[in-house]
């Protein structure tokens, strides 16, 4: 074992990485599949979610056949457990595992309602809807503050009347229109939770 440098030793010294630079080197590899397990991430979860709103659109109609009618629930419930919740009366349907009305994509701050959707209740109580392809009946709980990211990379997922789920960055115009108190109150909830 030598304890001097030789000629030859100080000659590699010279050529070597100071651990400056690998750290460098190491960064920026490690970065770009970070990214790429983000993108792929994200686009796993607007999967995820969209199957759920289709697994839901099922339910709901099962639920139409046995009683004629979409369910009366309310556009939106903070306790899980109530019973006028969708999730609640669409859970004998085959919707009553509670993943399935969650987003993914969402903060877990939203978990604690159980329910990270919004219902058409104007919806409630109706045989048919007046323009299926076009009438919404359950939107991810973000759409409602302007300030939120959206939940995926292409933007909300919406369950339509007719079954379909489509993802798309422009919400129903009326959803806007005719929910402004109760989008409030929720937007308030938002914000004082941090969003």
């Amino acid at each position: 074992m030598r304890l001097f440098p030789t000629a030859k030793s100080k000659r590699w010294l010279r050529h070597a990485f100071t651990a400056a630079e690998l750290s460098l080197v190491t960064a920026l590899l490690s970065s770009i599949p970070i990214s790429s397990y983000t993108k792929v991430r994200q686009k796993a979860y607007q999967t995820q979610c969209v199957s759920h709103l289709r697994n839901i659109a099922m339910a709901l109609s099962m639920f139409r056949d046995e009683n004629g009618h979409f369910p009366k629930a309310k556009f939106f419930t903070r306790n899980p457990n109530d019973p006028r919740s969708i999730r609640n009366q669409l859970a004998p349907y085959g919707a009553g595992n509670k993943s399935m009305w969650i987003c993914p994509a969402l903060p877990s701050a939203f978990q604690k309602y159980g329910c990270t959707f919004l219902y058409n209740d104007e919806l409630g109580g109706k045989n048919n809807a007046p323009n299926p392809s076009q009438t919404w009946v359950l939107i991810e709980i973000t759409c409602v503050n302007g300030k939120l990211p959206y939940p995926h990379p292409d933007g909300f997922n919406i369950l339509y009347a007719d079954g379909s789920v489509r993802t798309t960055r422009k919400l129903p115009a009326d959803i806007l229109r005719n929910r402004k108190a109760q989008i409030k109150q929720i937007v308030d909830e938002m914000v004082a939770a941090g969003f």
